[in-house]
Protein backbone atom coordinates (compact mmCIF):
# COMPACT_ATOMS: atom_id res chain seq x y z
CA UNK A 1 0.00 0.00 0.00
CA UNK A 2 2.64 2.16 0.82
CA UNK A 3 4.07 1.78 -2.85
CA UNK A 4 0.81 2.67 -4.50
CA UNK A 5 0.92 5.58 -2.37
CA UNK A 6 4.58 7.03 -2.93
CA UNK A 7 3.81 6.00 -6.80
CA UNK A 8 1.08 7.92 -6.70
CA UNK A 9 2.25 10.89 -5.26
CA UNK A 10 4.79 10.68 -8.04
CA UNK A 11 2.72 10.65 -10.78
CA UNK A 12 0.94 13.99 -8.87
CA UNK A 13 4.07 15.64 -9.20
CA UNK A 14 5.27 14.53 -12.54
CA UNK A 15 1.62 16.04 -13.83
CA UNK A 16 2.10 19.25 -12.14
CA UNK A 17 5.73 19.85 -13.37
CA UNK A 18 4.45 21.09 -16.61
CA UNK A 19 2.69 23.84 -14.90
CA UNK A 20 5.69 25.41 -12.94
CA UNK A 21 7.28 28.15 -14.24
CA UNK A 22 11.20 27.65 -15.66
CA UNK A 23 11.78 31.25 -16.35
CA UNK A 24 13.64 32.55 -13.05
CA UNK A 25 12.63 36.23 -12.51
CA UNK A 26 15.54 38.64 -13.90
CA UNK A 27 15.45 41.90 -11.89
CA UNK A 28 16.85 43.37 -15.13
CA UNK A 29 13.88 43.31 -17.11
CA UNK A 30 11.33 43.50 -13.92
CA UNK A 31 8.77 46.71 -14.62
CA UNK A 32 7.50 47.27 -11.46
CA UNK A 33 7.49 50.49 -10.00
CA UNK A 34 10.53 51.46 -7.74
CA UNK A 35 9.91 53.11 -4.68
CA UNK A 36 12.42 56.61 -4.75
CA UNK A 37 12.86 58.71 -1.39
CA UNK A 38 12.00 62.27 -1.36
CA UNK A 39 12.26 65.03 1.06
CA UNK A 40 10.43 67.60 -0.72
CA UNK A 41 6.49 67.91 -1.31
CA UNK A 42 6.98 66.82 -5.37
CA UNK A 43 5.44 68.93 -7.88
CA UNK A 44 4.16 67.44 -10.96
CA UNK A 45 0.63 66.96 -12.75
CA UNK A 46 -0.24 64.72 -10.14
CA UNK A 47 0.01 67.10 -7.22
CA UNK A 48 -0.37 70.25 -9.12
CA UNK A 49 -4.19 70.38 -7.30
CA UNK A 50 -3.66 68.61 -4.56
CA UNK A 51 -2.76 70.89 -1.52
CA UNK A 52 0.39 70.11 -0.05
CA UNK A 53 0.04 68.24 3.83
CA UNK A 54 1.27 71.30 6.24
CA UNK A 55 2.34 68.06 9.07
CA UNK A 56 4.64 65.01 8.62
CA UNK A 57 7.81 64.93 6.34
CA UNK A 58 8.11 63.54 2.42
CA UNK A 59 9.26 60.10 2.49
CA UNK A 60 9.24 58.26 -0.81
CA UNK A 61 7.02 58.34 -4.09
CA UNK A 62 6.04 55.30 -6.15
CA UNK A 63 4.72 56.20 -9.73
CA UNK A 64 3.78 54.31 -12.85
CA UNK A 65 3.17 56.74 -15.91
CA UNK A 66 2.12 53.00 -17.77
CA UNK A 67 -0.47 52.40 -15.58
CA UNK A 68 -1.27 56.01 -14.76
CA UNK A 69 -0.80 56.39 -11.37
CA UNK A 70 1.30 58.55 -8.63
CA UNK A 71 1.57 57.46 -4.87
CA UNK A 72 2.86 59.76 -2.47
CA UNK A 73 3.70 58.79 1.01
CA UNK A 74 4.65 61.26 4.22
CA UNK A 75 5.80 59.82 7.69
CA UNK A 76 6.21 61.22 10.90
CA UNK A 77 2.77 62.66 10.76
CA UNK A 78 -0.24 61.44 13.81
CA UNK A 79 -3.13 59.87 12.88
CA UNK A 80 -4.84 62.85 13.51
CA UNK A 81 -2.72 64.93 11.44
CA UNK A 82 -3.97 62.75 8.74
CA UNK A 83 -7.46 63.24 9.47
CA UNK A 84 -7.21 67.18 9.69
CA UNK A 85 -4.95 66.65 6.33
CA UNK A 86 -8.24 64.82 4.83
CA UNK A 87 -10.68 68.06 6.09
CA UNK A 88 -8.22 70.62 4.03
CA UNK A 89 -8.60 68.69 0.79
CA UNK A 90 -13.03 68.44 1.85
CA UNK A 91 -12.50 72.35 2.29
CA UNK A 92 -10.52 72.85 -0.93
CA UNK A 93 -13.20 71.05 -3.14
CA UNK A 94 -12.31 67.07 -3.29
CA UNK A 95 -15.64 65.38 -2.68
CA UNK A 96 -16.07 61.83 -0.57
CA UNK A 97 -16.44 58.61 -2.98
CA UNK A 98 -16.05 55.87 -0.54
CA UNK A 99 -14.65 55.83 3.30
CA UNK A 100 -13.85 53.22 5.81
CA UNK A 101 -12.07 52.79 8.89
CA UNK A 102 -10.92 50.90 11.81
CA UNK A 103 -8.95 51.33 14.47
CA UNK A 104 -5.95 51.42 13.09
CA UNK A 105 -6.37 52.99 9.96
CA UNK A 106 -8.58 54.66 7.88
CA UNK A 107 -9.16 54.82 3.92
CA UNK A 108 -10.91 57.98 2.07
CA UNK A 109 -11.27 58.05 -1.59
CA UNK A 110 -11.54 61.39 -3.15
CA UNK A 111 -12.58 62.90 -6.29
CA UNK A 112 -12.41 66.50 -7.62
CA UNK A 113 -12.63 67.15 -11.52
CA UNK A 114 -9.96 64.84 -13.16
CA UNK A 115 -8.14 63.77 -10.25
CA UNK A 116 -8.91 60.64 -8.35
CA UNK A 117 -7.31 60.46 -4.65
CA UNK A 118 -7.28 57.73 -2.31
CA UNK A 119 -6.22 58.47 1.07
CA UNK A 120 -4.47 56.29 3.79
CA UNK A 121 -4.27 57.42 7.42
CA UNK A 122 -2.58 55.33 9.76
CA UNK A 123 -0.63 56.44 13.03
CA UNK A 124 2.59 57.56 11.85
CA UNK A 125 2.15 57.38 8.29
CA UNK A 126 -0.35 59.05 5.54
CA UNK A 127 -0.50 57.59 1.50
CA UNK A 128 -2.02 59.42 -0.80
CA UNK A 129 -2.67 57.49 -4.26
CA UNK A 130 -3.40 59.65 -6.98
CA UNK A 131 -5.08 59.01 -10.19
CA UNK A 132 -5.76 61.64 -13.10
CA UNK A 133 -9.10 60.87 -15.54
CA UNK A 134 -9.14 62.21 -19.10
CA UNK A 135 -11.72 64.86 -19.89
Amino acid sequence: MKKIRCAALLLVVLAFAGCMQTELHNSDTATEPVPQQITAWPENKYTETIPEPQKGSPDYVISDTEKGYYAIFMKDITAEEGKDYLRTLEADGYQQIEAAENEASAGVLLKKEQTHLSVSIAEGILGLYITLVAS
